[in-house]
């Protein structure tokens, strides 16, 4: 069951991210995993998608 979706910018300030492009780095140059949009705080492999039904940020941008 798909939870609710946040703002982006909500979900970058709760990993710690001061921008999408810092969260970018830290995951295709870094070992971090991908945030989601999901209210649970899921966080995935870049190519993933969480158990709510969120996929990560890079997928959904069209990274990955």
């Amino acid at each position: 069951m798909k939870t609710k979706t946040l703002p982006l910018e909500q979900v970058l300030a709760d990993a710690g991210y001061d921008d999408l492009g810092q969260m970018l780095e830290a995951v295709t140059l870094g070992d971090a995993n991908a945030p989601t949009l999901c209210e649970e705080g899921c966080e995935v492999e870049p190519d993933g998608v969480c158990p709510h039904g969120h996929r990560s940020l890079l997928r959904m941008a069209g990274v990955i």
